[in-house]
């Protein structure tokens, strides 16, 4: 669910055409704007997928907001209307769901801060070597 590469499983797997590997996540989203009844099927069960999944996650720790981002940010908001009204059937608590306009960048720009949040906690603990002659 989480990667353009999973959707394009998922689409394979739905179309009942798993031997066709180039049926490519943009293609079902794109098809689906266009109207095609299996693309919108498709992406009706990949909304409901994700529901179920920010329904657990809603469960566990209520968060007021989930964010979507990573690969699959850009094509989101198709799924969006389908997520959140299939949300107040699997869960009481509701979050609001958001897709985040960083796209696949949020990824590097985690990295960086999870790095900056060590070197900030542990700077005190870094040894420095004496400098080259």
């Amino acid at each position: 669910v989480g990667s353009s590469a999973g959707i394009a499983a998922l689409a394979r797997e739905w179309y009942a055409a798993p031997s066709n590997p180039a049926v490519e996540a943009r293609e079902v989203f794109a098809a689906a704007a266009a109207g095609d009844p299996a693309a919108v099927a498709v992406l009706d069960r990949l909304s409901e997928r994700v529901a179920r999944v920010i329904a657990s996650v809603a469960f566990m720790v209520n968060p007021e907001q989930v964010v979507i981002g990573g690969g699959v940010a850009e094509s989101a908001s198709a799924l969006l209307p389908g997520i959140t009204a299939l949300l107040p059937r699997f869960t009481a608590t509701v979050p609001r769901v958001t897709v985040s306009p960083l796209g696949d960048t949020i990824v590097t720009v985690g990295a960086v801060r999870h790095a900056l949040d060590f070197v900030e906690a542990h700077a005190l603990d870094l040894e420095l070597l004496p400098a080259a002659p």
